[in-house]
């Protein structure tokens, strides 16, 4: 059995090596059901969600814009693994596939994107968390560790993201994170789920939080860019 240890999350800038389990993290967690009442929209609009292969590059190699990665240890409990070796060697390469561990022992735990989008101002997302780790904090450290990154390397005092109209809950979240709504908003890509009977009405509410303003600290993090 592979577990994964958050208490000291890692964090490094994504490579192009690294574009493949992005594009599965973030369609596996943008995928899944999560049973609290309003956190996700309509599932089948979340089920048609793609990630294409070739944004994820384009994200990591666009100028003033990284995909920040969080990282942990994996763990490999023995007993279980010598108790369940033929199912363990038969399922080996979607276990890789669903949580993105690699070779060495590294998790994709989590992962976000930043973009600097003027000379104060940056853009969050897109965000995910691994299905499996989930509500258990991650996610509010990761965002403090891309508000600080933002802070100290990209240099602006404030951050920007946007959230769809129909997620009362994760816009309540993002809320007692500090962000503000702005009264912008930014039009539903209707185009791309021309076949899907959705809801008419939705939009992309935007946020800002002024980080000039942020006390809060990041859990202890390091961070390196690879290759």
């Amino acid at each position: 059995m592979t577990s994964t240890s958050d208490d000291n999350l890692q964090f490094r800038i994504a490579t192009s090596n690294d574009a493949p389990k992005l594009q599965r993290l973030l369609e596996a967690a943008f995928r899944a059901e999560d049973i609290r009442k309003d956190w996700t929209a309509d599932m089948v609009l979340n089920e048609r969600f793609r990630m294409d292969l070739r944004e994820v590059f384009q994200m990591i190699a666009k100028f003033d814009s990284v995909i920040l990665i969080a990282t942990a240890t994996t763990t490999t409990d023995n007993n279980n693994n010598n108790n369940n070796n033929n199912n363990n060697n038969n399922n080996n390469n979607n276990n890789n596939n669903n949580n993105g561990d690699n070779e060495n022992g590294e998790a994709f735990v989590a992962c976000c994107g930043v973009s600097k989008r003027g000379p104060d101002l940056a853009r969050f997302g897109p965000f995910a968390v691994d299905t499996q780790q989930q509500r258990r904090g991650i996610g509010r450290r990761v965002l403090a560790y891309a508000e600080d990154y933002c802070r100290r390397t990209l240099g602006v005092q404030r951050l920007e993201l946007n959230v769809l109209s129909t997620r009362p809950e994760l816009i309540a979240w993002y809320m007692r994170c500090g962000y503000r709504k702005t009264g912008a908003w930014e039009p539903f890509p209707y185009d791309r789920y021309e076949d899907l009977a959705l809801p008419e009405g939705m939009c992309l509410v935007m946020f800002e939080k002024d980080l000039s303003g942020n006390d809060g600290q990041a859990a202890p993090v390091t961070i390196e860019r690879s290759g």
